[in-house]
């Protein structure tokens, strides 16, 4: 469970919108860093809660020991929807339909 909480002491959990064996589409919420910041030594971050969660992502991306399955980011005060892939291989087809902007955000 996330330990991280907002200025009314509401817990900032990330919630599960949609979920197949390739991806998860989750709603993050406002004041939750997606991964790791030098700014914000130790804070638990929506790439702890996804390697929690799902423990294979742990290989999945470009870089996952730091953004493990992650498409995309959404700055620490947006909440919003996020798509993060569960293997690689719905890792790479994510990120050409980013890159070639056939994903609308």
């Amino acid at each position: 469970m996330m330990t991280n909480v907002d200025a009314q002491g509401v817990a900032l959990v990330p919630e599960i919108i949609f979920e197949t064996k390739e991806y998860v589409v989750i709603n993050k919420p406002a004041g939750l860093l997606v991964h790791p910041a030098e700014s914000a030594p130790g804070e638990k971050t929506l790439t702890d809660w996804l390697k929690k969660k799902f423990p294979k992502i742990k290989t999945v991306g470009d870089e996952p020991e730091l953004r493990p399955g992650i498409m995309h980011r959404l700055d620490r005060e947006a909440s919003g929807l996020m798509v993060v892939a569960l293997t690689q291989a719905a890792f790479e087809n994510l990120k050409a339909q980013f890159q070639e902007r056939t994903i609308e955000k």
